[in-house]
């Protein structure tokens, strides 16, 4: 299914870059936090916040609309029940679409809407001894956020995403706050 929504955003770019004057590619860096919905009752510890990566690239076909694509990494969740650890952890690919809304010549508001394909794994550890099981899965994700021009390249950029991320045994939510540098060419 990922195969034919790219096959498809690809047939929209090609046909977009013949018909449009208008287009700008981007590229960019992200850093922050990821926020894991999971339930620590009954651990003796439980950290269920990790580091959020992002690196991306799009290109505005309009000035009101973008394809995007991106790399993931979500941190990781660990909890600890005695001696027994575990740890889950989730890294993907997204594409998204990307919804613009200029504020003069400086700011833009942003919405995106897409797809994304994360491998979440679950690593668990008794005394000296480990095991680890990762699972593939294919979810919507959604985001909303801020960009701000510091000139004609540059652009300092805030976003907050929500994705489901399947692990072993296990679905739930990860939501990642993330603040970066965008370059536009």
């Amino acid at each position: 299914m990922l195969r034919k929504v790219v096959q498809a955003s690809l047939l929209v770019v090609g046909v977009s870059i013949g018909s449009q004057a208008w287009c700008q590619a981007y590229v960019g860096v992200s850093g922050g936090f990821a926020q894991w919905d999971v339930d620590c009752a009954g651990t003796t510890a439980c950290d269920d916040s990790g580091e959020s990566t992002k690196i991306y690239g799009g290109y505005k076909l309009t000035p009101n609309f973008a394809l995007e694509g991106a790399h993931v990494s979500l941190g990781q969740s660990t909890a600890a029940f005695g001696p027994f650890q575990a740890e889950i952890k989730a890294t993907g690919w997204e594409l998204l679409g990307v919804l613009n809304a200029p504020i003069g010549n400086k700011a833009n508001l942003f919405g995106k809407l897409g797809l994304s394909s994360m491998r979440g794994e679950t690593i668990a550890r008794y005394l000296d001894r480990e095991s680890s099981e990762s699972v593939r899965s294919i979810n919507p994700v959604f985001g909303l956020g801020a960009s701000y021009n510091l000139n004609k390249f540059f652009a300092l950029r805030a976003e907050w995403e929500s994705r489901m991320v399947e692990v072993p045994g296990d679905k739930g939510s990860v939501h990642n706050f993330n603040l970066g540098l965008q370059i536009d060419f």
